[in-house]
């Protein structure tokens, strides 16, 4: 939540050098007010995302990219239209006001959800080199996997989707960077995906 807080003061900081004069017209492509708030849900998602890898500072670069440009698909915007709608928005305080509230709500429900979700089978707790390479789509990621085993907690989320084979199974899926390792993170939407999603990994491994 602190990550968040501190990027709606940035963003209100960006947008406020226009006068309160200024008229700011509704952009050609509007987002209404209840995917205004997913869309800065996310931006907040994607934002502490990369607080966890600014140690790693050859990979950042290409994360924000890798990570925006997800964001982007995934709500059918530019970053362009992202721009105009935020500038539209912040002029008409009253309106951006009840889209944070929102988003903080949002925030609020993914915090707690975390709070039961736990790890189904303790033997699962390591994925191989092997499969690691079928479930990742990122080449700066895939090099991060070549030499040893990557533990994963699971968590839940709704931006970052790095996942392939299982789509059916796995809402989405991302990474976290820490000093000590590289830990995988499946963002599942409730635990009976990720039950099946084990199960089918024993199938597998027999």
């Amino acid at each position: 939540m602190r990550c968040f807080a501190g990027f709606l003061f940035l963003l209100l900081c960006l947008f406020s050098c226009n006068s309160k004069d200024d008229v700011i017209v509704a952009p050609e492509r509007l987002i209404d007010p209840e995917q205004m708030a997913e869309v800065i849900v996310d931006i907040n998602l994607v934002e502490a995302q990369l607080t966890e890898i600014q140690f790693l500072q050859s990979l950042v670069k290409d994360s924000v990219r890798s990570y925006y440009s997800g964001l982007f698909l995934k709500h059918n915007i530019t970053q362009e239209q992202l721009n105009e709608n935020l500038q539209y928005y912040v002029s008409r305080g009253a309106i951006m006001d009840s889209i944070y509230d929102k988003a903080i709500n949002m925030l609020s429900e993914m915090e707690k959800g975390l709070e039961h979700v736990k790890m189904p089978d303790n033997d699962m707790t390591h994925v191989s080199r092997e499969e690691m390479e079928m479930l990742l789509t990122e080449p700066v990621i895939y090099r991060l996997c070549q030499n040893e085993d990557i533990v994963f907690p699971i968590k839940h989320d709704s931006i970052l989707r790095y996942y392939k084979i299982h789509s059916s199974v796995l809402d989405s899926m991302g990474l976290t960077f820490r000093r000590f390792g590289v830990s995988l993170n499946f963002y599942a939407g409730s635990q009976n995906k990720m039950n099946r999603f084990f199960q089918s990994q024993k199938k597998v491994s027999l």
